[in-house]
């Protein structure tokens, strides 16, 4: 099976224009995102999707493919699909641009039960909340699932009542259901969450969750890369 991994990498972020370069220990975020995903084993390869020539130029010039795609797209699902159609891939992953604190092990977590089981049509991870403020953080995003892992609902805000972890913002895809997600239009609850996994779940789609080896911090504001730069120098 042909795996290839897509960072879509938008340079024009809203909250924090130009974030996928923002410097951490000397290189461009979105450099430690392409170094650190290259040791994931069962990907076959990886493509850097972006509509900047700035991001391309600087991507290049550390090693990546760059698929350069259209302006006009408005989400990251939307890249990574249209750099997919450059590739002869069957299995998808992506892993945005600004997420510097993955691991190798997420990927293969992703990719590891979709290679296995080739029922399932996408999956992504989550993980265990231990800080009581997370559920109202509307920054961080909440999955609920069922009892084996698929997906019920996500949410910023969910109700405390039910239980809920953190979702972590890695997927994997079947490459045809990829195509079929991005041609559904967008829902009112996804709109109004600003999350794109709900168009999942409100057309009755199916979304396995793993639970990660590690938890991360994906980056929003300038604030976050300081954090960020915390930890990767202590561990570095």
């Amino acid at each position: 099976m042909k795996v290839v991994g897509v960072i879509p990498a938008r340079f024009k972020s809203t909250r924090f224009p130009g974030k996928v370069l923002a410097p951490i220990l000397g290189k461009p975020m979105v450099q430690h995102v392409w170094e650190r995903v290259q040791e994931a084993s069962g990907v076959d390869r990886w493509v850097l999707a972006t509509d900047s020539d700035e991001v391309a130029k600087v991507a290049r010039g550390f090693g990546a493919e760059v698929a350069i795609t259209s302006e006009a797209l408005t989400s990251g699902t939307d890249r990574v699909a249209e750099a997919v159609d450059q590739t002869d891939a069957e299995l998808v992953v992506n892993v945005q641009g600004d997420e510097p604190l993955v691991t190798a092990d997420m990927v293969s977590q992703l990719v590891k039960p979709m290679v296995k089981d080739p029922d399932i049509p996408m999956a992504t991870l989550r993980c265990p909340i231990e800080d009581k403020k997370v559920y109202q953080d509307p920054n961080v995003v909440k999955v609920q699932t069922d009892g084996e892992g698929w997906a019920l609902d996500f949410s910023r805000k969910p109700d405390k009542k039910t239980e809920w972890d953190k979702h972590l913002g890695f997927y994997a895809y079947r490459r045809d259901f990829l195509k079929q997600m991005t041609e559904w239009k967008p829902t009112e609850r996804e709109k109004k969450e600003r999350l794109e996994q709900l168009r999942v779940i409100e057309n009755g789609g199916r979304i396995l969750t793993v639970i990660a080896s590690s938890d991360t911090i994906g980056v929003d504001t300038p604030k976050d890369v300081t954090q960020v730069e915390a930890i990767l120098g202590k561990n570095a």
